[in-house]
């Protein structure tokens, strides 16, 4: 996984999720999640675009180290408050 900073602006990646599948042993298959649904493209043109788009997304994402880093520190620093009511063994 790897994180996008808000700072970057616009990118390819900005529009939603992508994906792209590949294979050892048969064709590789991308998908473009919307709102309602996910759309799957496997023709060889539409899998160059999203290639393309895939490497502007590492292109301005940070390192796979560095996101994890930054998901550790956002953990700790933000969201990691013990409850006590669920530490007592209370619902």
């Amino acid at each position: 996984m790897r994180i996008v900073p808000l700072r970057t602006g616009l990118y390819a990646g900005v529009r939603g999720p992508l994906y792209l599948l590949d294979f050892a042993e048969e064709p590789s298959v991308a998908a473009i999640e919307g709102q309602a649904a996910a759309i799957y493209l496997e023709e060889s043109e539409d899998l160059v675009k999203i290639r393309f788009a895939f490497s502007d997304v590492l292109a301005h994402s940070l390192s796979a180290e560095r996101s994890l880093d930054l998901m550790r520190e956002i953990n700790q620093d933000n969201y990691f408050t013990p409850n006590p009511v669920q530490d007592q063994g209370a619902i």
